[in-house]
């Protein structure tokens, strides 16, 4: 999602946006070169970027309480 006159993006990034664990190939919490990139271009360019975890977010939304504190969290920590 983006707002252009703002300039904010958020993106919910899901398992291909991090690295995978050697041996197991279990998803990590390691960003991975394209989405780290992706970021600083955007952020290089003037916008802010809220980038947000999908397992975060899985927690998150246990309950609808929870889900909405996490996203004004990411939301006031980005500045907005």
């Amino acid at each position: 999602m983006a707002c252009a006159k703002q300039k904010i993006a958020i993106e919910f990034d899901g398992p291909s946006h991090y690295l995978k664990s050697v041996g197991t190939g279990d998803v990590t919490r390691v960003e991975n070169g394209a989405t780290k990139a992706k970021r600083r271009f955007l952020e290089r360019v003037g916008w802010k970027v809220i980038n947000l975890n999908y397992q975060d977010w899985i927690e998150a939304r246990q309950n609808k309480s929870n889900a909405n504190m996490f996203l004004k969290k990411k939301l006031s920590d980005a500045g907005i």
